[in-house]
């Protein structure tokens, strides 16, 4: 095999592998290098708190930029030891964030660029949450605004990101073995 032949075999198996990433879209089994299943890593911290049967948990310097916005708080959910979802949760800045017209703008610049990653939403429900589902169907991603009805020091939207493994979710919302 000559040097330019092994060179273009190179860049197409490089090429090949760019398509095949690219060809799967949705979200990945796990979040980051986190896959669903893992125990608690050695640096989270428990919440001391339950949502729907989950134990949360949090990494005190993790790195919270996420769809291209850095997260306000960054929760992991543990079912049975086991991670079961991520929320990501994000409080805009004024101006965006004392409007609902600038909340829905950042709404749309966070989906635009989820979709850019994980291709068109799979469903938008009547809540305009944006819902991805793996190529498997076992993991799903909603992104959705949330409306607080609690008087906090400023007008009450977020956006949240929630990516959980489907069957575990399920499992740990219903109580089994709880």
């Amino acid at each position: 095999m000559t040097r330019r032949e092994v060179i273009a075999a190179v860049f197409a198996t490089l090429l090949s592998s760019l398509v095949l990433h690219g060809a799967v879209p949705g979200p990945k089994a796990g979040f980051r290098f986190f896959k669903w299943g893992d125990p608690p890593a050695p640096e989270m911290k428990s919440m001391g708190l339950k949502k729907g049967g989950m134990d949360a948990y949090f990494i005190s310097d993790d790195d919270m930029q996420i769809a291209g916005r850095k997260a306000t708080l960054l929760t992991y959910y543990f079912f049975r030891k086991r991670l079961c979802r991520v929320e990501a949760t994000f409080s805009l800045d004024p101006p965006q964030f004392t409007t609902q017209t600038g909340s829905m703008l950042e709404f749309a610049r966070m989906g635009a660029m989820l979709e850019r990653e994980w291709g068109a939403p799979d469903e938008v429900d009547n809540n305009d949450a944006h819902i991805w589902l793996s190529s498997d169907g076992k993991t799903e991603a909603v992104l959705l605004t949330i409306t607080l009805t609690i008087h906090v020091p400023f007008d009450g939207f977020l956006i949240g990101l929630d990516i959980e493994e489907r069957e575990c979710a399920r499992l740990a919302r219903s109580g089994a073995g709880v």
